[in-house]
């Protein structure tokens, strides 16, 4: 997104741009899993936006098992947004994305049509980085390049690499909520 037009009257310079982007389908099949098969895997990441309570599982196995696919996939997320376009083409290891599949057939789940229908449902709010201002100028000086746009109820940021940060959607849709976590991006999370 190049907030051209805005640029002058808000105050950002003429060259910023901020790439928004929808969670990749690896995030949001894992979100899925989580959601109706692990519960409390990561603690401190809210609930996805899904409708029913998050199940609870006493597995520690499976909480584990989440937990290391999340770490893979935000892994790959990093790296993918870190390198350029070419680079990225030149790179086999980065064209897969890491898949839960083995924890799906663990839980006995099946993401892949219920996961589709969810992402179809998912809009990301426009006009959030104009709410935004100041904060999100901070950030793009500070390395800001990528937003990812992720699913979940409640606030919640967090630094991928050097240029990209998640946002949960309940935080991006309030202008003091982005405001706060683009702050934390520039004080380093």
């Amino acid at each position: 997104m190049k907030f051209a037009g805005y640029n002058e009257s808000m105050g950002w310079p003429a060259d910023m741009q901020i790439r928004v982007a929808a969670s990749p389908d690896a995030l949001l099949e894992l979100l899925w899993l989580r959601h109706y098969g692990v519960g409390q895997a990561e603690p401190g990441l809210p609930a996805a936006d899904l409708p029913d309570d998050p199940v609870r599982t006493e597995d520690e196995f499976l909480v584990t098992a989440w937990e290391a696919f999340w770490d893979r996939a935000l892994e790959h997320l990093r790296m993918v947004h870190e390198l350029d376009p070419g680079a990225v083409s030149s790179r086999p290891d980065l064209w897969e994305v890491p898949r839960a599949t083995e924890l799906a057939e663990r839980l006995r789940l099946e993401p892949g049509e219920p996961v589709r229908s969810w992402a179809k449902r998912l809009h990301a709010n426009p006009s959030a980085e104009f709410a935004a201002g100041e904060a999100l100028r901070s950030a793009w000086e500070s390395g800001l390049r990528v937003v990812i746009d992720v699913p979940m109820r409640g606030e919640f940021a967090a630094k991928v690499g050097e240029s990209t940060m998640l946002v949960s959607a309940a935080s991006r849709a309030n202008p003091f909520s982005y405001g706060r976590a683009l702050i934390g991006y520039v004080r380093g999370m």
